[in-house]
């Protein structure tokens, strides 16, 4: 019919998009980021090298520099890895939103995220572990850089027929329904490409809001739906 036909399609945009998402990564982490880690490499070398036949020379000059082109390659290595996820295909998606918490702990230590991921995987399609992934990713970005959060929680788990996804942070929230802020709040939160991803793989996504009240983004797909994907 013409819903199984629109999730179909939806699916397919979407395991289109996570195919250049991964082309992409490739390229980055073979081409730029191998040049990147050479030229870095190259650079420390010379620099001892300098220093030993040298050593009254002051080369203290370029340590910032140098400390920028690391910074700069463990960046580049952070955006491929969040461009392809690979830890979904490889651990499943209970053990990838898992890890990413703890990663996001690790480095976000004024922020605790609280994370209980128990679903059974097999009759999930890969597409639906990707969205479920990427909302999540999303979720954390959101509670880093405009929430202010201090806890953030993320439950995953299926009951009655029904894969239900919970975020909940307790920052400063905003009144989703102000026109004038649904364009800015869309594009900077990325709430439209969260609920893109839900909404193609045939889920309901729901976003709940208040200045001062936090924010609470729920998504669900129901069984009968995750059989026609």
């Amino acid at each position: 019919d013409e819903a199984s036909q629109t999730i179909a399609v939806g699916a397919q945009i979407i395991a289109a998009q996570e195919r250049e998402r991964r082309r992409i990564a490739s390229d980055l982490h073979d081409g730029v980021a191998q040049s990147l880690g050479v030229l870095k490499f190259g650079i420390e070398s010379r620099l001892e090298e300098l220093q030993r036949h040298c050593p009254d020379v002051d080369v203290s000059g370029f340590e910032p520099l140098v400390e920028q082109l690391r910074e700069a390659l463990a960046e580049l290595r952070k955006v491929t890895k969040d461009l392809s996820p690979a830890l979904v295909s490889e651990f499943g998606i209970c053990t990838a939103i898992d890890m990413l918490c703890k990663e996001f702990n690790d480095q976000i230590s004024q922020i605790d995220v609280e994370c209980l991921a128990c679903v059974q995987e097999t009759y999930l399609p890969e597409i639906v572990h990707v969205a479920i992934y990427r909302v999540v990713q999303e979720a954390l970005n959101n509670a880093r850089k405009h929430a202010g959060a201090a806890r953030v929680g993320v439950r995953l788990a299926s009951h009655d027929g029904m894969v239900t996804l919970d975020i909940t942070d307790d920052g400063q929230g905003f009144d989703p329904d102000l026109e004038g802020q649904k364009t800015a709040v869309g594009k900077g939160l990325g709430l439209d490409s969260m609920r893109e991803r839900v909404e193609v793989t045939g889920g309901r996504y729901e976003l709940r809001s208040q200045p001062g009240q936090g924010t609470t983004i729920s998504a669900s797909w129901p069984e009968s739906t995750l059989k026609l994907l």
